[in-house]
């Protein structure tokens, strides 16, 4: 194997089968839209009007339907609490002129008859839709197969900067990634997109390696024999104070996550989360009962102290360049980030979206 590469290698210890494996692929801009995170939903909104796009050239290119689906996004409420609750979020999100519908609890139930009785209304965002990741994943790995690129499933360890002179003998640094199977790769241009694995690479600035943490999520997998049995939107929901989402997916698959456990690089699925995603989804979808069972597993999304993704250049000849830090959103948030790493690749700053531009890594020193 030879250590230099001409075009583009992509280092990954087990390809595809990392926190996109086991996201769910809600592509919820509006219903991710918190209290205080204004700039992440500039962020998430522009991210989410590129996907339809994106989609139709990722499938186009690849042959594989990725699983888009225009289907809207229901947020429900399990009880009266949890009712105060949603319309809460409903009056915030609708201040900022978001495309939100409020339902009564008969609406809600004619919308979707397949919800619990006890549902006590839901707030409607029509234009929260949905994706296979691991389609998604499938189509990016048999597009950069076709261009010839180099995939190679081990684990980098470190990144060493040379200032003496690049690859090609030109001005600028060039780098060094030392892999685990024992082969050094160099590179003019590396981007770090290793997610919530960022610490364990060494050789990066301490103000970026130590700020992307694991944060665990377990999610449950369902069939149905007929598709028609599932409710066509993604049902997120309320109940009894607890957070749920439920993704039906076109081949008649139901995903249903996740938990949020602060538990470091765990990835052990618990029995006790599993009993309580069954039993939230049950309270609200009954149909869930009478399931199959088909999967079930634990994630990482990579967190970071402001929710924010890290996206931009950490070292002054722009040559080696973060991606990571997507969190809750990183499904969501792949063409603008794709945008804004090519451009930092060209060294076109002002090819960068403006969204993205409050997101670049030097924010962090301010915050460590």
């Amino acid at each position: 194997m030879p250590d230099v590469y001409e075009k583009v290698a992509i280092v990954d210890p087990s390809p595809g089968k990392g926190t996109s494996w086991v996201a769910a692929g809600m592509l919820a801009a509006v219903t991710e839209a918190y209290y205080g995170e204004e700039l992440e939903l500039h962020l998430n909104m522009a991210a989410a009007n590129l996907w339809k796009s994106f989609a139709e050239t990722l499938s186009e290119k690849s042959g594989i339907d990725i699983g888009y689906r225009q289907v809207g996004t229901l947020v429900v409420a399990g009880g009266n609490d949890d009712r105060s609750y949603i319309r809460e979020l409903y009056d915030y999100q609708t201040s900022l002129k978001l495309n939100v519908e409020w339902l009564s609890a008969s609406e809600v139930r004619e919308l979707v008859p397949q919800l619990a009785p006890s549902v006590r209304g839901a707030m409607l965002a029509a234009d929260d839709y949905q994706v296979d990741p691991r389609l998604v994943v499938k189509a990016l790995t048999q597009i950069i197969t076709a261009k010839g690129y180099s995939l190679l499933p081990t684990r980098a360890t470190s990144v060493i900067s040379d200032s003496k002179g690049n690859s090609r003998g030109s001005a600028g640094n060039s780098f060094r990634i030392i892999l685990e199977a024992g082969n050094d790769l160099h590179a003019d241009k590396i981007i770090v997109c290793t997610g919530p694995w960022i610490s364990q690479l060494n050789g990066l600035p301490r103000f970026v390696s130590s700020a992307v943490r694991p944060v665990k999520g377990e999610i449950v997998r369902l069939a149905a024999f007929d598709s028609s049995l599932l409710p066509a939107h993604t049902i997120r929901g309320i109940t009894n104070g607890r957070s749920i989402y439920m993704v039906p997916r076109a081949d008649g698959t139901l995903v249903i996550g996740a938990t949020m456990e602060e538990k470091g690089f765990d990835t052990a699925v618990r029995s006790g989360a599993v009993f309580d995603l069954l039993r939230d989804a049950r309270a609200l979808l009954p149909i869930t009962a009478e399931l199959s069972f088909q999967e079930t597993i634990a994630g990482l999304r990579p967190a970071t102290p402001d929710n924010g993704p890290i996206v931009g250049s950490i070292d002054e000849s722009g040559g080696l360049i973060v991606a990571a830090g997507h969190y809750r959103n990183g499904v969501l948030l792949a063409p603008i980030t794709a945008v804004a790493v090519n451009a930092l690749i060209q060294s076109d700053e002002k090819g960068v979206p403006q969204e993205v531009i409050p997101f670049s890594p030097s924010r962090l020193e301010r915050i460590a």
